[in-house]
């Protein structure tokens, strides 16, 4: 076919990045209609330019990137906290406009974390109409519609997000503003999608932390369906297919595709923590960290602190694996139970610091990194003298510094997960608190990486409260100087300056009455040469008040003569004495 000038000219395809986890703002602003039928057309245009204007300065300071402008703004970042920063200084901005301007003005703004498509588009199709770039996927409605739950003022935001945003913000602080945040609980998004725990964060004087209204599902379910087949959905009090005698009791958490639940044998009472899915990718991850369990069995022998898997079915849906449960369960939920962390003395809570450290050393010294350490990975188990011992779990994200190691024992690696850590964050939303700051950034773990999340958990312990963060101002939280400095080499951000290995936290720990002793000493000997030096002054000021005093009477007196003489020789009619001479005649022996 002949192509004439009007045809439109063959144009390149758009350009299409890789699938990036990006985290997407949306922003909307309440009652933009009433403000133009109270201000009128002109007024209310002035006023929605400037807010445009302040919202694109903030955009470019918080380094996000527009994507669209309807009523309001949809953004993308590459870090929680810059997008909490960015929606954090926006609802100020706002405020700050309408102060000025004497109107009602305030929007709400939804942030949520997930892989997405970015699209380029060509010159040719800009051309056209369509946007520069553009952001595809499922996620992008579900941002959406996490802002359509706020109320004008309202931040939403994953538990996910928070977190992330948090635990940053000891390098890049959000706020120079104090702020709250709370947790609304769990929420659906769609139909199909997963429950979210939906946070809220904002400044306490401005924002209105009103529940959003939307229906809180009371349990999540994990299962997809499948044309043709029905899969099994845990419930509580049902029986595990394959697994005869063994009921759920108690769901304990959800990460992606997999459940935790406590699940009772009906016949014996005993208690086993089950984690079940029915996903192939989730199974990898199940399949790694019985691997590693193996490994650590194979190089330390059967051990207490170590949580045991007992079993697991690899072969069908549901997917599960099955280890060990305590009686007293998980660590945050066992001192939840004694009224909470602070209510357990000092010296037992150090004591779990320095078992789970004596673990961790070991767990290192075969090559195996946790990289999951958290309340949620350490049981508790008391004995019959209320002495508490804690069990370390949940390796399935762990690393293996020599993998072929694995092969040796006859484990195959290749239908396993190896998950980044940044993939593994975005798993456990709690987790994100105590993950190093390298990591955060996507570099790999190391040795201190696991370091640093012992020195997080060593500061709550200290503190009492599983909710404290190594980000901010945390040393004002602590007047030992010397628990503090301790902590302080575990949480730098400079991984080359923390402490090597988890062992020489139980020798700082346990040598701690000494170094405050010693601190105390010193701090003693400096006082005492204080006092000292200010006694030294003291008598040195008051020799040098003395001395001169002594040079002002003679000064007087020598005037005083002159002055006595002055008068007898005017009586006399003579010259009076020359001062000069006086003073030599006065110097002679």
């Amino acid at each position: 076919m002949k192509v004439t000038q009007s045809d439109p000219s063959p144009t390149k395809p758009s350009q299409e990045n890789p699938p990036a986890m990006k985290f997407l703002v949306f922003t909307d602003l309440a009652g933009s209609t009433h403000m133009v039928e109270r201000l009128g057309d002109a007024a209310a245009a002035e006023i929605f330019a400037h807010h445009d204007r302040i919202a694109r300065n903030l955009i470019e300071r918080w380094h996000g990137r527009e994507i669209d402008r309807t009523d309001g703004f949809f953004l993308i970042f590459d870090r929680a906290v810059t997008a909490v920063g960015f929606a954090l200084a926006y609802h100020q901005a706002l405020h700050d406009l309408a102060a000025s301007r004497k109107v009602e003005i305030s929007s709400r703004v939804g942030i949520y974390l997930e892989e997405v498509r970015i699209v380029q588009n060509t010159p040719e199709k800009i051309a056209r109409g369509m946007k520069p770039v553009e952001v595809l996927g499922r996620p992008v409605r579900l941002a959406e519609r996490l802002m359509d739950m706020g109320d004008a003022g309202q931040t939403l935001l994953t538990r996910a997000v928070l977190d992330l945003a948090v635990s940053a913000a000891k390098e890049t602080p959000f706020t120079d503003r104090p702020f709250k945040w709370v947790s609304h609980g769990e929420y659906t998004l769609s139909k199909l999608g997963p429950t979210l725990e939906v946070c809220d964060i904002g400044d306490p004087d401005l924002a209105p932390f009103s529940t959003p209204e939307s229906p809180i599902l009371g349990e999540s379910l994990v299962g997809v369906s499948i044309p043709g087949e029905q899969l099994w959905i845990p419930r509580k009090n049902e029986e595990i297919p394959g697994h005869s005698h063994w009921v759920l009791r108690k769901k304990l958490r959800r990460i992606g595709d997999q459940s935790d639940w406590i699940g009772e044998h009906v016949k014996t009472g005993d208690r086993r923590v089950f984690k079940i899915t029915n996903e192939p990718e989730q199974l990898k991850m199940l399949k790694r960290e019985v691997a590693v369990f193996r490994l650590l069995r194979e190089e330390l022998g059967d051990r207490a602190d170590i949580t045991p898997i007992h079993d697991w079915n690899f072969e069908y849906p549901p997917y599960f694996l099955e280890m060990g449960c305590t009686e007293q369960g998980f660590l945050d939920d066992w001192a939840e139970t004694q009224g909470g962390l602070d209510q357990l003395s000092l010296d037992v809570r150090l004591d779990l610091i320095i078992q789970i450290a004596k673990t961790l050393d070991a767990a290192h010294s075969v090559g195996v990194l946790h990289k999951c350490l958290s309340p949620k990975s350490v049981q508790v188990q008391v004995d019959q003298n209320g002495k508490v011992y804690p069990r370390l779990c949940n390796f399935g994200y762990g690393a293996i510094a020599r993998p072929e190691r694995l092969k040796d024992i006859g484990i195959s690696t290749a239908q396993m997960k190896i998950p980044t850590l940044f993939n593994a964050q975005l798993g456990v939303s709690e987790l994100a608190l105590y993950l190093a700051p390298e990591v955060q950034k996507g570099q790999s773990a190391t040795l201190q990486s696991d370091v640093y999340s012992l020195g997080v958990l060593l500061y709550q312990m200290v503190i009492g409260s599983f909710e404290g963060s190594t980000t901010g101002y945390w040393q004002e939280r602590m007047s030992d100087k010397v628990m503090r400095d301790l902590i302080s080499d575990l949480v730098d951000s400079d991984p080359n300056k923390r402490l090597m290995r988890p062992l020489w936290v139980v020798e700082q720990l346990q040598s701690m009455d000494e170094k405050r002793a010693e601190l105390a000493e010193q701090t003693e000997a400096a006082e005492r040469r204080r006092a000292q030096h200010e006694e030294d002054l003291k008598a040195a000021l008051s020799q040098a008040q003395s001395y001169r005093k002594a040079v002002l009477v003679l000064a007087l007196l020598l005037l005083t003569s002159l002055g006595i003489l002055g008068v007898s020789a005017f009586a006399h009619g003579q010259e009076p004495p020359d001062p000069a001479r006086v003073s030599e005649t006065t110097t002679d022996p």
